[in-house]
């Protein structure tokens, strides 16, 4: 789960937009 939590770390960082996580989230 620790990898995980990397990778999304490196996806904000990569798409810092408040819409990214609302389109790919529930």
């Amino acid at each position: 789960m620790g990898h995980r939590r990397r990778v999304l770390d490196t996806l904000l960082q990569e798409y810092p937009q408040p819409g990214f996580f609302k389109a790919s989230g529930p």
